[in-house]
């Protein structure tokens, strides 16, 4: 049997559940790590990360049910499949946790054979399912992310800003008059300049900044960057862009218009309604409305708008400094 190395938890108060395992899967390139409660076990595979989490159903070992439903409520550990332990009598159990979000059962005593093919079985699933996800991640024109991979990375850089008091950033772009574009020259023309704004886009940024397609434009979700970073940032991909030349189109000129916000995160703010994904929502939202303001305004600027509330916007403006204040209603 062909198995990548894999990290598998197992979670019971029984050790020897554990000890039972590892020796079934001993001469397979897995590693088994336990854990003996099932509030240490959550906090295990958020940390770890495991490929597949055997954990113990059994009433006399206590807690297996609300150790699924934890495991199932977290972001970190929701696309992790769980396989319950099961013994005689555990029916109701079973039930329960076939609607809590089990996969599969593997009931005591232990059989190698039937563990090894369940193990093997869910690990297959875990790597197709991430395959999948991998390619759902990438946008195929452009080659960045897509709006999925997006939402995800502006949520753990907000969890991560939550803990440590750094700004996150968020750039929304799109190119001015895409569709009058598409018309007059060509859905081709307009695939092209979505590569070449990706490719200015991709040259403009550290590597920890992330660059995402959004709807027909592209968002950038920035690390540890303030308001007046993510401003120059947008700047910079502002210039480049008008900058391009067309060897087929030598007329054209494509410029876009950019929305810029950024704030500080707290740890009330990850907890509130919706969680990290409706702040990361809001995030957006916020950056898209400012560069609906930028359009509005004759768009090739960036707007910056106040994360959270209406306030002043500056705009970086389509001129060299001093840049011209500008008011963003939308902001």
């Amino acid at each position: 049997m062909e198995l990548e190395q894999s990290l598998i938890l197992v979670i019971g108060e029984d050790p020897g559940v554990a000890g039972a395992i590892s020796a079934q899967l001993r001469s397979e390139p897995v590693v088994v790590r336990s854990a003996t409660d099932a509030v240490s076990g959550v906090n295990t595979a958020a940390e770890a990360g495991p490929s597949l989490v055997l954990l113990d159903l059994s009433p006399a070992h206590g807690g297996g049910l609300a150790a699924l439903r934890a495991l199932k409520a977290d972001a970190r550990t929701i696309g992790i499949p769980v396989v319950m332990i099961t013994g005689a009598g555990d029916g109701a159990g079973r039930a329960a946790a076939l609607e809590l979000g089990a996969a599969d059962f593997l009931a005591r005593p232990f059989d190698g054979a039937e563990v090894r093919a369940r193990v093997a079985s869910m690990l297959n699933q875990r790597r197709l399912a991430e395959l999948l996800e991998q390619r759902a991640m990438i946008d195929a024109l452009t080659g960045l992310g897509s709006r999925r991979s997006l939402e995800r990375s502006l949520e753990r850089e907000l969890a991560l800003a939550a803990r440590t008091g750094a700004p996150v950033g968020v750039l929304a772009i799109d190119p001015d008059g895409l569709s009058r574009l598409n018309d007059a020259e060509g859905h081709a023309f307009g695939d092209a300049v979505l590569r070449e704004l990706a490719r200015v886009i991709r040259s403009s940024l550290r590597i920890s900044d992330v660059p995402c397609r959004n709807g027909s434009g592209f968002a950038v979700v920035l690390p540890n960057t303030d308001a007046a970073g993510a401003a120059v940032v947008g700047e910079r991909i502002r210039a480049g862009l008008e900058a391009a030349r067309w060897p087929r189109k030598p007329a054209a000129r494509v410029t876009a218009s950019f929305g810029a916000v950024s704030g500080v995160v707290g740890a009330d703010d990850v907890r509130g309604p919706g969680g990290v994904a409706a702040l990361a929502r809001g995030w957006l939202d916020s950056a898209e409305r400012a560069m609906a303001a930028a359009r509005a305004g004759g768009g090739n600027r960036v707007v910056v708008g106040r994360q959270g509330g209406s306030g002043e916007g500056a705009d970086a403006g389509n001129s060299p400094p001093p840049r011209t204040l500008v008011k963003s209603e939308a902001a």
